[in-house]
């Protein structure tokens, strides 16, 4: 059976809505213990995976060799500005408290997606930080502010006192409003997106990715690829798009019951 013209159009609106509900990644970044737009300083940086630097790159960088003239810099930050920016945007359905000795606790219970607001105010006055979350789902802690620190506290995966369920390669950190990111005396578990901060990263370490603008220090990164899914947030385009295929739907099923 043949398809009217209009059926076409309105089907070719529903599966391009359908592309942008496809599972968002970290893009070029995905796989690299470190990947910054514009400049690394450093006075000795060891990674156990490989970094890739846009800009200039100045001190000792231990790391796997691996070559970066494949990356296109400006198309993979403004990719990673958009993600940052769409997950910002996501709903939070988990729950976040603070006590008064100033723990933060981060208790999720979807089998695939946690999201998370958290103050920056919060988490750089914290001295502990507990994620607890099924075992295998993705967590997305969103944290606001312009100027953030991360440093002299712990993280745990799981609530305090129980045994850790939450995965380490499949929890994300997004600072989509810092523009200031101080990392230091802490070992972070998980992935850091943060395309508008410049990073400071001295004596801690990372268990994942740090995606940044520009990062100075001599922190260590060791290898834990990001495997989280994300359904990534529609642009308006594709919402306009949705919403004209509907209407033309509709005048396709009005003319066949004529």
């Amino acid at each position: 059976m043949s398809r009217s013209p209009c059926c076409r159009i309105a089907f070719f609106a529903l599966l391009t809505l359908a592309s942008g509900l496809a599972r968002a990644d970290l893009g070029a970044a995905q796989g690299y213990n470190l990947f910054v737009f514009d400049s690394l300083s450093t006075t000795g940086l060891s990674s156990q995976g490989a970094v890739a630097v846009g800009g200039s790159t100045s001190g000792n960088v231990w790391a796997p060799g691996s070559s970066t003239s494949s990356i296109d810099f400006s198309a993979a930050q403004s990719q990673l500005t958009g993600l940052s920016n769409s997950l910002a945007a996501l709903a939070a359905n988990g729950t976040t408290s603070v006590t008064p000795w100033r723990s933060v606790n981060l208790t999720g219970t979807s089998s695939t997606l946690n999201v998370f607001n958290v103050k920056g105010s919060d988490l750089s006055s914290g001295n502990g930080l507990y994620i607890s979350t099924p075992s295998g789902s993705t967590v997305v802690i969103n944290v606001d502010g312009s100027s953030v620190s991360l440093q002299n506290m712990g993280i745990s995966l799981g609530a305090a006192n129980q045994v850790a369920t939450t995965s380490k390669d499949k929890i994300l950190f997004n600072f989509a409003q810092a523009s200031s990111l101080n990392i230091s005396s802490i070992g972070v578990t998980g992935s850091i997106l943060a395309p508008y901060a410049s990073v400071s990263f001295s004596n801690g370490s990372l268990d994942g990715t740090l995606i940044a603008q520009s990062v100075s220090g001599s922190g260590t990164y060791k290898i834990n690829s990001f495997t989280g899914t994300i359904a990534a947030v529609p642009e308006p385009q594709s919402w306009a798009m949705l919403m004209a295929g509907l209407g033309m739907l509709g005048i396709v099923l009005r003319r066949r019951r004529r």
